[in-house]
């Protein structure tokens, strides 16, 4: 399904409150209209491509395991995870380019594999 052109920022705050997953539809929705859309249901993380960092942190707070629908996730929410998640198949799971992390976040990835 192609993507739904909301001409403003409100149609689109309109549709994922009408409809949370509704997100999945928006091209390139503004970072309120993620957070909305996270707010209403964390798992809506998995239909933003490339969601803010602010959203990203807003979904894995409310269910770690929702970090596997996040590709390269920000470093504030791997270390979210890795500060607060004691499941260790979540951790492994983060899909992350490990060679552009800073090196103590490197060190504790490596120390939990």
């Amino acid at each position: 399904m192609n993507p739904v052109r909301y001409r403003t920022e409100e149609e689109q705050l309109d549709a994922v409150k009408k409809w949370n997953f509704a997100i999945q539809y928006i091209y390139n929705p503004s970072e309120a209209v993620q957070l909305e859309a996270v707010r209403q249901t964390s798992r809506s993380i998995e239909y933003i491509h490339n969601p803010s960092k602010k959203a990203q942190l807003e979904a894995v707070k409310n269910n770690n395991e929702l970090i596997r629908y996040i590709h390269n996730p920000s470093e504030a929410v791997i270390r979210y995870i890795i500060k607060n998640c004691n499941n260790r198949e979540i951790i492994q799971s983060m899909r992350i380019d490990f060679e552009k992390l800073p090196d103590d976040l490197k060190l504790l990835l490596a120390l939990l594999h």
